[in-house]
């Protein structure tokens, strides 16, 4: 709340009495309830104790205007601190870097709800950032702080004679209680009784600072009415927010990185043009080997437009050989490796691997889980691995074919039966046979497009897929793959679907993968074993990699930076513990500056001296003696009535109308003008005074 300053007295030892505090108790309720909704009450305890305290501990710190803009600079300096390690730990940064990136608006949409996360985080942390001066406040000699002690612009407009900079001060009580509830708010706990809540706290404050014109009937009345407009708001808001989240979130995210479930949903038979992300979500270092093709992250098998299912995805736990090293498949020798290098959001995710991997090193992870499908799935981990996948021809993960990966839906056998005999496809054809006729039939025929939708008329009844096949003979690789995947099937060859990344950028001497490089391919079985094959036309990885985007260069040395702090971050030990103990070593730096040779000032009543106190400019006005003689004859001012309003009420049936207004002026000069009165004034205040006096005694 901003008044106008009192007279500076560095002397004053005794805390300022006055009614800009908040009501006794209720920074400790308030901060309870902040601490209950953010999941940090033991710290909202604690404050409260601190805060509510100063009204039982009567010693003060003599604090100097000086000294509160060193504490208001203590609490910027954690202000940014908290933000840094907020940021950090939650993977705050790297949604920054995915609305750089973002090419659409749904990828936009994802990344700046991921960025608000982060938000949320550092406002539920306020109340105990900017604890600091609320202690100042309570526990320091002066109840006002000069403005200007909050801003080096509002100093240096002080210093030039800017009246609004250089006559305000604040009590910071109420901003910090309302900096509690915003913060309380921030948790987004949806505990029902919150909003009911917030009301009784904004009331308790407002309720010993509501105006005496009013009646308590009256004001509480309108304190009801406005409840319960707000109440109806946050409803409609409530109701607003669940009808955008029960939207179809295949819009919001098509190609992001998925971890293993039990179902994929594919954009066969979607309308419109697919979008793609072009930020870096791994980075490859192959030591001068050729790159892997392909990484996967998952594999399915059961296929009922437009999704794929996993039938029976149970995983086993990994046993490592060390802290870091994990064999997969004991009994392999694998020649080739790969170093692969990426964010693993919340310390959980499935791992990007080539076909093949027999063994993982440098891999910091405290879980690790595989299943019947080939998937690597971190259990919990750190948020960032750089780890070396060994691979090669041969063995994998994935068990052997099953009756599942034979299966054809019914609704679209009569397409595949028909375009596989087209093909000559049969059962007891070599297998290489079949890969070469598939190869030839959708690179010579089809053509690859990110357009999700046909512009040719077809046949009335068919399946997206079965579109694909006989009509439009063009779609992006979920078509090719699952297409695929069937006419392998319809050849008795066992097949699934494998989704993933094409490696294919090189950048250096590391390979890049994008988002917009996610792809997914066929998996077929034969002479023993599982083969990715791809019929996929090659076309798409030259429109994949045709379109660059005006911010391309700045996203790409963004997510650089971004990748090196997190390897530097993931890779030194305690990381949060360095950074909690800096900021804990910089508040003891600080706080020893500004309290060093400073003494603590025992409050003591009946002791202190009277010379010591506060002295208010206008204590001798001869205004208060009109008053006072107005009062005995029933003119007297209301409780917290300012004297321009007591005047306007009495104007009517004062007998001293006539000069009243006049010594209102002049009181207020004396009582409120930095340079005072001058001696013709002072003489006319007392002149004034007395014909006042002389008139009312006639009445």
């Amino acid at each position: 709340m901003i008044s106008p300053m009192p007279e500076k007295n560095p002397s004053i030892t005794a805390p300022l009495s006055g009614g800009l505090r908040t009501p006794p108790g209720l920074m400790f309720a308030v901060l309870l309830f902040w601490g209950w909704q953010t999941n940090l009450f033991l710290m909202g305890l604690l404050l409260g104790v601190v805060i509510e305290g100063s009204r039982i501990i009567q010693s003060r710190w003599e604090f100097h205007q000086n000294d509160f803009r060193r504490i208001w600079n203590l609490c910027t300096v954690l202000f940014v601190g908290a933000s840094v390690y907020g940021f950090a730990s939650n993977d705050g940064a790297a949604a920054v870097t995915n609305l750089l990136e973002a090419t659409s608006p749904a990828n936009r949409t994802v990344a700046l709800a991921n960025t608000t996360k982060s938000v949320l985080v550092l406002f539920q942390w306020l109340p105990m950032v900017f604890a600091p001066i609320m202690a100042a406040q309570v526990y320091g000699n002066r109840e006002m702080i000069d403005i200007s002690r909050f801003s080096w612009l509002a100093r240096r407009r002080a210093q030039n004679d800017d009246a609004l900079f250089g006559q305000f001060s604040l009590n910071v009580s109420f901003p910090y209680f309302a900096l509690c509830l915003f913060s309380a708010s921030a948790a987004n706990a949806n505990f029902r009784w919150f909003f009911p809540a917030l009301v009784g706290f904004i009331v308790w404050a407002l309720w010993f600072h509501r105006p005496v014109r009013y009646s308590p009937v009256t004001w509480v009345c309108t304190v009801v009415l406005i409840a319960g407009c707000g109440f109806a708001a946050s409803l409609g808001l409530s109701q607003a927010q669940r009808m955008v989240e029960g939207l179809d979130s295949l819009i919001l995210s098509r190609f992001g990185r998925q971890n293993v479930d039990s179902k994929v949903r594919t954009s066969l038979g979607s309308i419109g043009k697919l979008q793609l992300s072009k930020k870096i979500v791994y980075r490859l270092e192959t030591q001068g080997q050729a790159p892997p093709a392909y990484l996967r992250e998952g594999s399915y098998n059961l296929f009922k437009s437009p999704l794929w299912y996993v039938t029976r995805r149970d995983f086993q736990s990994v046993i490592p050989e060390t802290e870091t090293s994990w064999r997969l498949l004991p009994t392999k020798i694998s020649r080739r490796s790969v170093t692969i290098s990426g964010l693993l959001p919340k310390g959980r995710g499935s791992l990007p691997l080539p076909y093949g991997t027999s063994q993982l090193e440098d891999l910091p992870v405290y879980a690790l889980e595989t299943n019947r499908m080939g998937v690597v799935h971190v259990k919990e981990g750190p948020g960032f691995v750089s780890f070396q996948a060994k691979y090669d021809k041969g063995p994998s993960l994935d068990c052997a074919p099953e009756l599942d990966d034979l299966d054809i839906p019914l609704t679209e056998k009569r397409a595949v039966a028909e375009v596989a005999a087209q093909l000559g496809l049969s059962n007891g054809e070599p297998p290489e046979l079949v890969l070469r006729k598939l190869q030839s039939f959708f690179i010579n025929q089809f053509e690859y497009t990110t357009w999700l939708g046909d512009d040719a008329p077809t046949k009335s009844g068919l399946t997206p897929l079965a579109k694909f096949l006989t009509s439009t003979k063009k779609g992006h690789c979920e078509y090719f793959a699952t297409a695929t995947v069937l006419l392998l099937r319809q050849a008795g060859i066992p097949a699934r679907y494998a989704l993933g990344y094409s490696v294919q950028e090189r950048a250096g001497k590391e390979y890049l993968v994008r988002e917009k490089h996610a792809h997914s391919w066929a998996m077929a079985y034969y002479d023993g074993l599982w083969h990715d094959f791809d019929t996929t036309p090659p076309s798409w990885k030259e429109s994949s990699n045709h379109e660059t985007s005006l911010f391309q260069n700045i996203s790409d040395g963004w997510s650089r930076m971004w990748f090196e702090f997190n390897r530097w971050r993931w890779t030194k030990n305690a990381f949060r513990d360095y950074v909690l103990w800096g900021l804990v070593v910089l508040l003891v730096l600080l706080l020893s500056r500004l309290f060093w040779k400073k003494r603590v000032l025992r409050v003591n009543k009946k002791k202190s001296a009277p010379s010591r106190k506060q002295v208010w400019p206008g204590k001798d006005s001869e205004l208060y003696l009109v008053e006072k003689k107005l009062a005995a004859l029933g003119l007297g001012r209301l409780p917290a009535e300012t004297l321009s309003s007591w005047a306007r009420r009495i104007q009517v049936r004062a007998p001293c109308r006539a000069q009243l207004q006049q010594l209102i002026l002049l009181h207020y000069k004396l009582r409120f003008d930095p340079a005072g009165l001058s001696s013709n004034d002072r003489a006319a205040l007392k002149e004034k005074a007395q014909e006042a006096l002389q008139q009312t005694g006639r009445s």
